[in-house]
């Protein structure tokens, strides 16, 4: 009991100061201490204690455990964190993911439908390209057919011009054979006796007549269709009267004149237009206002290209009508030799090539600086006939050998395929540019080679040879065909390279083809082209909304296109079908010809008196300009006449049309040299 005493007393107070001092305290009550009571009590304590320290150590771990839980929870709150943001990093990036899907979607059914669009589209395209295909192809059965038949026209044509020529020189051998009892001609030629038969005073006899394609065919009149026509030019006619009478060009919207020239335009264009149509009173009242206001003195600069056409040919044309329909005006001619004194000063050039400009009262010519001081094709050589004309009518050969000078000089420096180029030195006559057009500034150039060589009676073999090679260039390197719908057009060609574009302009080409064709190697090739020409020609007009024809078309892989939209009332696609119809007698250039009548009647019409052209042909209705033009006058209204009128009215073998249409009488092919035709050249 002791030794336990001591022990418990040992374990409990052994440490700490005060707890030693507590114990000392206790013991010395004495022995009582280590009683049982004692021991119980000190186990208790003892138990106690053990109690506290098991505690304090379990508060102590559990500190620890919760510290360490703590931080755990801190490292899985980070980790929780972590994950919840990578979820949401994944979630975004599926979200956006499934919006591309969407997009994605949308996108594939989008392209979905266009495709299928676009294969509805091709397979409407592929069905029309096959009708069309189909169509071209009965067409082109059609045209071998035609082609047959023309080669047996031409073929007989030229049986006809061998037994004409074989009569014509066994006519001359006889009439040489007699003694020549006729007085001389002392009108300079002008052949004014009239055969039996015939209204036109100084027709050329049978066997002296130029060849025709399809003169064996007699055309009759439309009656209905060319009254229609005529109506139109009256309502045109009766507008300028009312509006702007003596100055050039009628304003039909504004019912107001515009002047350009200055030389009462309208009234000279329309002269001959109004003597085709049998408006005999109103060509003299033209003819009066002529004599008596037109003058020349004060004019100005003006272009002597168009100048020369529309006033020197207009006149001269008036002056024959006048000498048919009632008699020979001397006042026109004298109108028209002082206007060709005052234009002849612009031959004054080194190489005698016309300047474009010439001022009528002072003589000074002049070239623009846009064509680099040179001459433009069309303004040198589209003046041979009118300047011929006049010395036929004077019997002054000087301005026909002024004129035919400027075919010599572009002889000695034609191009080697005949294509001629649209500029030209005056100072030298050599070609400046490598551009090749049948469009503006080159068209009537090539034109006036076959058309001036017919009105001098055929004398001129260079002139034709000219002629064949140029026409000869342009079958083998203008004439092309569309890849695409088979339209057969005249290209234009720069630096040897071809450009497909197409003038309204060049419409010409199946005209000339037609007129030269009876002369050719070829006669069969040049109508075949000339019958391609002009229902491309066609064509310009039907694909447009306005059913009215742009100034030019462009070809390409998306095939005909317009290009330059407006329409200005050009007469090339009408002179081209009355051409045709001459030739071939076929219904459908008349057809064509009814439906751009049709169209400038329902568009172009201004109720209070005109026609107007239009802005834009690819709408309709088009928007309008303001200008009536004197070629509409002068040429559009006049091919519309005779396309429906019979081969009496004007007709080609005893004719030939200047390119403002103005028509002046063929000469004989066995004249004398003098007066009707001058020197030859």
């Amino acid at each position: 009991q002791g030794c336990l005493c001591g022990v418990l007393e040992s374990l409990l107070f052994e440490r700490g100061g005060g707890r030693m001092r507590t114990a000392k305290a206790i013991g010395k009550k004495g022995s009582g201490l280590c009683s049982r009571t004692s021991i119980i009590l000190y186990i208790l304590i003892l138990v106690l204690v053990y109690i506290v320290a098991t505690m304090s150590l379990a508060a102590s771990s559990a500190k620890k455990r919760i510290a360490i839980l703590e931080k755990e929870k801190l490292e899985l709150a980070a980790a929780h964190d972590e994950d919840h943001q990578a979820h949401s990093e994944d979630h975004k990036a599926l979200s956006v993911e499934q919006k591309k899907r969407e997009a994605d979607k949308v996108f594939l059914a989008s392209q979905s439908e266009q495709l299928a669009a676009d294969l509805e589209v091709k397979t409407k395209a592929l069905k029309t390209a096959k009708s069309a295909q189909d169509k071209l192809k009965e067409q082109l059965d059609i045209t071998k057919q035609k082609a047959e038949e023309l080669k047996k026209l031409a073929k007989e044509a030229v049986e006809k011009a061998k037994a004409d020529e074989k009569a014509k020189t066994e006519k001359k051998e006889a009439a040489d054979a007699k003694p020549a009892d006729k007085k001389e001609d002392k009108e300079g030629g002008r052949r004014d006796k009239e055969p039996s038969g015939t209204k036109i005073k100084g027709a050329l006899p049978e066997g002296d007549k130029p060849l025709l394609m399809g003169s064996d065919k007699k055309g009759e009149a439309d009656l209905e269709r060319q009254a229609a026509v005529k109506a139109m030019f009256m309502h045109s006619w009766d507008g300028y009267k009312k509006f702007a009478w003596g100055t050039d060009e009628l304003m039909p919207r504004t019912r107001a004149g515009h002047n350009w020239l200055n030389q009462g335009g309208s009234i000279v264009d329309s002269m001959s237009t109004l003597a085709v149509m049998g408006e005999v009173e109103e060509f003299k009242k033209n003819a009066e206002w002529v004599k008596a206001q037109l003058h020349f003195e004060a004019k100005g600069d003006v272009s002597f290209f168009e100048t020369t056409i529309r006033v020197l040919g207009g006149l001269l044309s008036a002056y024959e009508f006048s000498c048919d329909l009632y008699a020979c005006d001397e006042g026109l001619l004298t109108k028209a030799k002082d206007i060709g004194d005052r234009l002849l000063k612009a031959f004054n050039t080194p190489s005698g090539l016309p300047y474009a400009s010439i001022n009528l009262a002072s003589g000074h010519g002049s070239t623009p600086g846009w064509t680099g001081g040179a001459a433009i094709l069309a303004e040198v050589a589209t003046v041979q006939m009118e300047f011929s004309a006049l010395s036929k009518h004077t019997g002054d050969p000087h301005y026909e050998e002024v004129a035919m000078k400027c075919f010599r000089t572009l002889e000695k420096n034609h191009p080697a395929n005949g294509l001629m180029p649209l500029y030209v030195s005056v100072q030298t006559g050599a070609y400046t540019s490598n551009h090749v057009s049948l469009g503006a500034m080159g068209d009537s150039a090539f034109e006036y080679l076959i058309k001036t060589w017919i009105l001098r009676g055929r004398r001129e073999q260079w002139l034709k040879d000219m002629y064949d090679k140029s026409v000869d260039g342009i079958q083998k390197h203008l004439v092309k065909t569309a890849q695409i719908d088979g339209h057969v057009y005249v290209a234009e060609n720069k630096g040897g390279s071809p450009i497909h574009k197409m003038d309204h302009l060049a419409c010409f080409v199946a005209g000339m083809f037609v007129i030269g064709a009876p002369y050719s190697n070829d006669p069969t090739g040049h109508l075949t082209s000339a019958t391609g020409v002009a229902e491309t020609c066609f064509q310009m007009y039907h694909k447009q909304a306005s059913g009215l024809s742009p100034e030019n078309v462009e070809f390409g892989g998306g095939g005909m296109r317009a290009g330059a939209v407006y329409n200005i009332q050009r007469p090339e696609a009408v002179e081209a079908w009355f051409y045709m119809w001459r030739a071939t007698k076929d219904p459908i250039w008349r057809d064509h010809g009814w439906a751009m009548y049709q169209a400038f009647e329902k568009h172009c019409k201004v109720e209070s008196g005109g026609y107007v052209g239009v802005r834009d042909v690819r709408v309709a209705p088009p928007p309008l300009d303001d200008t009536q033009q004197t070629f509409w006058l002068a040429e559009t209204l006049k091919y519309l006449y005779l396309l429906f009128s019979d081969d009496d009215t004007i007709p080609l073998d005893q004719y030939v049309f200047n390119t403002e249409a103005h028509p002046l009488k063929i000469w004989s092919s066995v004249g004398d040299g003098k007066g009707g035709g001058g020197k030859v050249a």
